[in-house]
């Protein structure tokens, strides 16, 4: 992001300060800390956070990091990170009424 790497962080940020507690967030496998901090901002703000675990990762680094400092709500299996981040978006009342508002568009 501008010329700037690592950035899943500085994502992860905008998505606290924006969705707040309507977000939902993953940190998969991957070498050094980026993203825990972001991810941990979205946990504060109340988002639903997971991280990959370590026997599933090619390498247990970003989702370590994460998970060491609490960011992480739930820690899975890379196989049931996609159902459980489906189940938190059609049950989240928070995140259907930020998809309702006006000017979003849900993209099928």
């Amino acid at each position: 992001m501008s010329g700037h790497r690592p950035s899943v962080d500085r994502l992860f940020h905008s998505v606290a300060r924006w969705a707040g507690a309507s977000a939902v967030g993953a940190i998969l496998t991957g070498m050094g800390a980026d993203g825990a901090q972001g991810l941990k901002a979205m946990r504060d703000k109340g988002a639903m956070t997971i991280g990959q675990d370590a026997d599933s990762c090619v390498v247990y680094g970003m989702p370590a990091a994460a998970f060491q400092m609490g960011a992480v709500t739930a820690q899975l299996p890379l196989s049931k990170i996609a159902a459980r981040l489906m189940e938190q978006i059609t049950t989240s009342d928070e995140l259907i009424d930020f998809l309702t508002l006006p000017g979003y568009r849900l993209l099928a």
